[in-house]
């Protein structure tokens, strides 16, 4: 029988109430507020807010519909949002940034803004 050394779990740190994580200094955030009535293909939500969180440097957000849950990606390149929204194609989802400007592939490998 061998001898196993076991390392003692680390203590979670809560953070005080108030007291923001250096990742929430530095995040942006867009609110979907909920609507009443909504379609199935509509981002904002029936039962709640949805937030999305900009993590440092994310430029987009692939937000799907909310029918599909309150999942979504976020994008520091426009490269990279147009391969997610690729890989969204055929689901209902819009393009977004941390103001709330909605985009659109425009075929040649950028995003151009569009009025909602």
């Amino acid at each position: 029988m061998t001898n196993v050394d076991f390392q003692p779990i680390p203590e979670v740190i809560t953070p005080k109430p108030g007291v923001l994580t250096k990742m929430e200094q530095t995040m942006k955030t867009y609110t979907i507020e909920r609507k009443e009535c909504i379609s199935i293909h509509d981002i904002a939500s029936d039962q709640a807010d949805r937030v999305i969180n900009f993590p440092a440097e994310s430029l987009y957000a692939i937000v799907p519909a909310s029918y599909y849950g309150s999942h979504y990606t976020t994008h520091r390149t426009v490269e990279s949002t147009l391969r997610a929204a690729k890989r969204q194609s055929g689901y209902s989802f819009a393009i977004l940034d941390d103001e709330g400007n909605h985009y659109m592939d425009n075929g040649n490998g950028s995003l151009e803004i569009i009025d909602f």
